[in-house]
């Protein structure tokens, strides 16, 4: 089970077939059902409109149609079986994450093979190669760092700038005139 602006639930159809449900906080209204994807966690950035599922090798990020779901509950045509058009696929990445934390539209995640990365658009930058098994704490925009502990909870963190983060957002939306500024 999984938090979030939705529940989550995942489950197994049969040994090959797993599943994740997500439902209306509210109504408890089935809002869709993704098939194959073996989630691990489930990450939803702040505004409630991106997610990180994470898998045993892969991230997938998906959008939310907050819109089409609200607009198809208001009109009663919320099927039984949820709405296909719920999330829309934005990428997948071939990578194992330990964990990850959200900065608006940017993901950042420690991987297994214990690098710290992050994910704009559909493009992963590596921010540092680490020497042990590290987990993601969070960011702290104010700091402008990245926070990770270890085992043994010695705390390391990394330099991230959030206005480049922001900058490079923008120029993968295509949205030169929010760049400029």
């Amino acid at each position: 089970m999984f938090g979030g602006p939705l529940l989550s639930l995942k489950g197994k159809f049969n040994k090959d077939s797993t599943f994740v449900c997500f439902y209306d906080w509210h109504t408890g209204a089935l809002i869709t059902r993704v098939w194959d994807v073996p989630a691990r966690e489930i990450i939803w950035n702040p505004t409630g409109d991106l997610m990180a599922v994470l898998s045993e090798d892969t991230i997938y990020i998906l959008r939310y149609n907050k819109e089409a779901v609200h607009e198809a509950m208001e009109n009663g045509t919320l099927a039984e079986e949820g709405l296909d058009e719920a999330f829309e696929v934005v990428t997948d990445v071939s990578d194992s994450a330990r964990g990850g934390v959200w900065y608006n539209d940017t993901f950042i995640y420690s991987t297994r093979s214990q690098r710290v990365n992050y994910l704009v658009g559909d493009k992963v930058f590596t921010l540092a190669h680490l020497d042990e098994k590290m987990f993601i704490l969070g960011y702290m925009e104010s700091k402008k760092r990245v926070f990770l502990v270890d085992k043994e909870r010695n705390v390391i963190t990394f330099e991230l700038w959030g206005q480049m983060l922001q900058f490079m957002s923008v120029v993968l939306q295509g949205n030169m005139e929010a760049a400029e500024r």
